[in-house]
């Protein structure tokens, strides 16, 4: 409805300012996108020495940060989602630096410490992440769960 441009390229689309600059969420989330370029460098270096060949083969281990938690609930960021943040298939909080390793202190967040794992399992055949629940069908829980919701002819049906 209403008035169309030309082409999709000319248009002008409005702004949403759902989310207001100065709000917690805004500065949290700076600091978790900082605090990503820092991991990318321990995932970089596990790279370089062949021990992984994508971020999905390996995992993050941290230990516990008040800072980290409060910019979570700020964000209402967590679980599962801080490995796809990563792009990374495990992510162990709560790890304790007397573990093996070489362990990081994070500039982002002060009192954090982490390390590069590399993540035990086998890799899925549909999402590609590393995980011990990949069985014999070479699917994980995960997209065991979502492909047994789906229609049968959409799961044989060629992509």
């Amino acid at each position: 409805p209403g008035v169309k441009e030309e082409s999709v390229h000319l248009a002008r689309f409005e702004k949403l300012d759902d989310l207001a600059e100065d709000s917690p969420a805004a500065a949290a989330w700076e600091r978790l996108t900082a605090w990503r370029e820092e991991v990318a460098i321990l995932l970089e270096a596990a790279r370089r020495e062949k021990v992984i060949g994508s971020s999905l083969e390996g995992g993050i281990a941290l230990t516990a940060d008040a800072a980290l938690d409060a910019d979570r609930a700020a964000t209402g960021f967590s679980g599962r989602a801080f490995a796809d943040l990563f792009i990374v298939s495990e992510l162990t909080e709560g790890a304790s630096p007397a573990a093996a390793g070489d362990w990081q202190a994070s500039a982002v967040y002060p009192g954090l410490r982490m390390r590069f794992v590399k993540a035990p399992g086998t890799r899925c055949d549909r999402c590609w992440k590393v995980t011990p629940e990949a069985d014999d069908t070479g699917l994980c829980d995960r997209c065991r769960k979502v492909l047994s919701g789906l229609e049968p002819a959409a799961v044989a049906a060629p992509a």
